[in-house]
């Protein structure tokens, strides 16, 4: 996780990605993918969200390990399943 850009908050069993662009975001995930393989971790690609914090309408899509990852405009939207 020396790579990443912008900052990391690691949880007990969560993480947060906060970066100023959608590259930045891409490399980061990236990143993370390596770090988790490197520890025979993993990651729930189906519980994970992404939430654009911006003064005008922006779109966000991530796909990782074949998976869309969905975009919430905020954390009240997360289905209780997913928290």
């Amino acid at each position: 996780m020396n790579a990443c850009k912008g900052q990391v908050l690691l949880l007990v069993d969560d993480t947060v990605l906060v970066v100023d662009n959608e590259e930045d975001l891409k490399h980061n995930i990236a990143a993370l993918q390596e770090a988790v393989r490197e520890h025979k971790l993993g990651i729930h690609w189906r519980k994970t969200n992404i939430m654009v914090v911006s003064r005008k309408p922006m779109e966000c899509n991530i796909k990782a390990e074949e998976h869309s990852v969905e975009s919430v405009e905020d954390l009240g939207s997360v289905p209780r399943s997913k928290v």
